[in-house]
Protein backbone atom coordinates (compact mmCIF):
# COMPACT_ATOMS: atom_id res chain seq x y z
CA UNK A 1 0.00 0.00 0.00
CA UNK A 2 1.33 3.50 -0.82
CA UNK A 3 2.90 5.39 2.06
CA UNK A 4 3.91 8.47 0.09
CA UNK A 5 2.00 11.03 -1.92
CA UNK A 6 3.10 13.05 -4.94
CA UNK A 7 1.32 16.39 -4.58
CA UNK A 8 1.45 19.60 -6.57
CA UNK A 9 -0.72 22.56 -7.42
CA UNK A 10 -0.96 25.28 -10.02
CA UNK A 11 -3.01 28.43 -10.62
CA UNK A 12 -4.88 28.67 -13.91
CA UNK A 13 -6.38 31.80 -15.46
CA UNK A 14 -9.76 30.23 -16.08
CA UNK A 15 -12.99 29.89 -14.14
CA UNK A 16 -13.44 26.90 -11.88
CA UNK A 17 -16.45 26.00 -14.04
CA UNK A 18 -14.33 25.80 -17.21
CA UNK A 19 -11.51 23.90 -15.48
CA UNK A 20 -13.93 21.41 -13.90
CA UNK A 21 -15.76 20.83 -17.18
CA UNK A 22 -12.49 20.17 -19.04
CA UNK A 23 -10.94 17.89 -16.39
CA UNK A 24 -14.18 15.93 -15.85
CA UNK A 25 -14.46 15.09 -19.56
CA UNK A 26 -12.60 11.78 -19.87
CA UNK A 27 -11.92 12.32 -23.58
CA UNK A 28 -9.71 15.30 -22.67
CA UNK A 29 -7.43 13.30 -20.39
CA UNK A 30 -4.85 12.28 -23.03
CA UNK A 31 -4.44 15.97 -23.94
CA UNK A 32 -3.36 17.07 -20.46
CA UNK A 33 -2.30 13.81 -18.75
CA UNK A 34 -0.66 11.66 -21.43
CA UNK A 35 1.67 9.89 -18.97
CA UNK A 36 -1.30 8.74 -16.87
CA UNK A 37 -3.71 8.21 -19.76
CA UNK A 38 -2.13 8.11 -23.22
CA UNK A 39 -5.48 6.90 -24.57
CA UNK A 40 -8.97 6.43 -23.12
CA UNK A 41 -11.83 4.32 -24.41
CA UNK A 42 -15.43 4.25 -23.35
CA UNK A 43 -16.75 0.75 -22.76
CA UNK A 44 -20.16 -0.51 -23.88
CA UNK A 45 -21.51 -0.14 -20.32
CA UNK A 46 -20.48 3.54 -20.20
CA UNK A 47 -17.42 3.00 -18.00
CA UNK A 48 -13.93 4.07 -19.10
CA UNK A 49 -10.59 2.34 -19.59
CA UNK A 50 -7.18 3.94 -19.79
CA UNK A 51 -5.24 2.22 -22.57
CA UNK A 52 -1.45 1.96 -22.37
CA UNK A 53 0.06 -0.10 -25.18
CA UNK A 54 -1.50 -3.54 -24.51
CA UNK A 55 -2.70 -2.75 -20.97
CA UNK A 56 -6.28 -1.70 -20.18
CA UNK A 57 -6.93 -0.09 -16.79
CA UNK A 58 -10.57 0.30 -15.74
CA UNK A 59 -11.14 3.73 -14.19
CA UNK A 60 -13.99 4.93 -12.04
CA UNK A 61 -14.45 8.67 -12.03
CA UNK A 62 -15.77 10.32 -8.88
CA UNK A 63 -16.72 13.94 -9.30
CA UNK A 64 -18.56 16.78 -7.65
CA UNK A 65 -18.88 20.11 -9.40
CA UNK A 66 -20.09 21.71 -6.16
CA UNK A 67 -16.95 20.57 -4.31
CA UNK A 68 -14.52 20.99 -7.24
CA UNK A 69 -13.50 17.32 -7.13
CA UNK A 70 -12.56 14.96 -9.95
CA UNK A 71 -10.96 11.67 -8.91
CA UNK A 72 -9.76 8.99 -11.30
CA UNK A 73 -9.74 5.75 -9.29
CA UNK A 74 -8.38 2.44 -10.56
CA UNK A 75 -11.37 0.11 -10.30
CA UNK A 76 -9.67 -3.13 -9.19
CA UNK A 77 -7.75 -1.27 -6.49
CA UNK A 78 -10.41 1.04 -5.08
CA UNK A 79 -9.56 0.15 -1.49
CA UNK A 80 -5.88 0.91 -2.09
CA UNK A 81 -6.54 4.51 -3.27
CA UNK A 82 -4.70 4.17 -6.56
CA UNK A 83 -5.29 6.76 -9.23
CA UNK A 84 -5.17 10.55 -9.49
CA UNK A 85 -7.10 12.88 -7.20
CA UNK A 86 -7.83 16.43 -8.39
CA UNK A 87 -9.22 19.36 -6.40
CA UNK A 88 -10.17 22.76 -7.79
CA UNK A 89 -10.48 25.94 -5.72
CA UNK A 90 -11.96 29.17 -7.13
CA UNK A 91 -9.64 32.08 -6.37
CA UNK A 92 -11.73 34.59 -8.31
CA UNK A 93 -14.28 34.54 -11.11
CA UNK A 94 -11.55 33.85 -13.66
CA UNK A 95 -8.77 32.19 -11.68
CA UNK A 96 -8.65 28.72 -10.20
CA UNK A 97 -6.13 26.69 -8.19
CA UNK A 98 -5.81 23.03 -9.16
CA UNK A 99 -4.30 20.52 -6.75
CA UNK A 100 -3.38 17.00 -7.82
CA UNK A 101 -2.40 14.17 -5.50
CA UNK A 102 -1.20 10.76 -6.65
CA UNK A 103 -0.25 7.96 -4.23
CA UNK A 104 3.27 6.65 -4.90
CA UNK A 105 3.23 2.87 -5.38
CA UNK A 106 5.91 0.73 -3.76
CA UNK A 107 8.98 0.73 -5.98
CA UNK A 108 7.75 3.70 -8.03
CA UNK A 109 10.15 6.58 -8.68
CA UNK A 110 8.52 9.35 -6.62
CA UNK A 111 10.63 12.12 -8.20
CA UNK A 112 9.63 11.03 -11.69
CA UNK A 113 5.97 10.83 -10.63
CA UNK A 114 6.19 14.32 -9.11
CA UNK A 115 7.70 15.66 -12.34
CA UNK A 116 5.00 13.93 -14.36
CA UNK A 117 2.10 15.50 -12.45
CA UNK A 118 3.79 18.91 -12.58
CA UNK A 119 3.99 18.52 -16.37
CA UNK A 120 0.35 17.45 -16.54
CA UNK A 121 -0.85 20.46 -14.56
CA UNK A 122 1.33 22.76 -16.68
CA UNK A 123 -0.26 21.25 -19.80
CA UNK A 124 -3.71 21.81 -18.30
CA UNK A 125 -2.83 25.46 -17.64
CA UNK A 126 -1.50 25.88 -21.17
CA UNK A 127 -4.65 24.39 -22.69
CA UNK A 128 -7.07 26.39 -20.56
CA UNK A 129 -5.18 29.67 -20.21
CA UNK A 130 -2.33 30.37 -22.63
CA UNK A 131 -1.07 33.09 -20.29
CA UNK A 132 1.17 31.50 -17.69
CA UNK A 133 0.18 32.53 -14.18
CA UNK A 134 2.11 31.10 -11.28
CA UNK A 135 2.90 27.68 -9.97
CA UNK A 136 2.91 26.63 -6.33
CA UNK A 137 4.62 23.59 -4.86
CA UNK A 138 3.76 22.75 -1.25
CA UNK A 139 6.44 22.47 1.40
CA UNK A 140 5.19 19.24 2.93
Amino acid sequence: MPTKLALTSIVISASIRDVFRFVAEMRNMPRWAPAFAPRVEQCADGSWDIVREEERIPIRQVRSRRLGVVDFVRKPDEAAARGAFVRMIALSADECAVVMAVPVANGQDSERLQQSIEEELAALREILSPKAVRSMRPNC
